[in-house]
């Protein structure tokens, strides 16, 4: 009979991170109890303050934790043209994500930690949102500065603090109703449908003309190739 497996201190930190991560996406920190958490780890309450001193070290680091791809998107992002071919690909990969058939798990629980800490006082969100979304905004900022001065988008009076949130809401908020199983709201269309008329939507909103849109619909018929780094995955 093969002995278990005595797993590292980091390495028994990451797979109780990996663990309790969708606990906590469900439940938030102040639904859950510590008897829970050890459970979903299958470790003891002792074991577990061993490696987390509260509730609240463990849910900070597990929001750390989901931030792990930051650096490699800004890489990504800075070697991007400033283009309306990259505001475009940007969105439509964003935006397909989203609404995805079958989005990855850890990208649900990602958004589901996101929602409770908005529910809870907004600490995670607020870190979320200042890593890797913001990354993505001053990028889309950049590029539709660019297509202005092309002539290939409208004059706009957005503020850059603002121009690069609005798609990212719609594509939040549409993760958030396309996340149950039914969805909380039937479109009528292909979920791959509303992530092109989303992408539409907010292109037409941020100032890109018509015919750009035409003519880059042209050109990318399926989806570009760019792919956000993903979030970790669970076990």
């Amino acid at each position: 009979m093969s002995k278990p497996v005595r797993l590292s201190g980091e390495a028994r930190k990451l797979a109780i991170l990996a663990a309790v991560r969708p606990l906590l996406a469900e439940k938030g920190i102040r639904g859950t109890t510590s008897r829970e958490l050890a459970e979903a780890a299958g470790i003891s309450e002792a074991l577990l303050f061993r490696h987390f001193p509260s509730k609240e070290v463990l849910y900070a680091e597990t929001q750390a934790d989901s931030m792990a791809s930051d650096t490699r998107l800004a890489v990504l992002l800075d070697a991007m043209p400033d283009s309306v071919e990259t505001l475009y690909v940007i969105l439509w990969r964003f935006l397909l994500d989203v609404t995805a058939p079958e989005p990855s798990k850890a990208r649900n629980d990602f958004y589901r930690l996101l929602l409770t800490s908005l529910l809870e006082g907004g600490a995670f969100a607020r870190m979320a949102f200042q890593a890797g979304p913001a990354l993505v905004n001053r990028k889309i900022w950049a590029c539709l500065e660019a297509a202005a001065a092309r002539g290939e988008a409208q004059p706009f009076p957005l503020s850059p603090g603002l121009v690069g949130w609005l798609p990212n809401h719609v594509g939040l908020m549409l993760s958030l109703v396309l996340g149950p199983n039914p969805p909380a709201i039937e479109y009528q269309v292909r979920r791959e449908e509303v992530g092109r008329q989303a992408l539409w939507f907010c292109l037409r909103g941020l100032g890109v003309k018509e015919e750009v849109l035409q003519r880059l619909t042209a050109q990318h018929p399926e989806p570009p190739e760019f792919h956000f780094p993903p979030l970790p995955e669970l076990p």
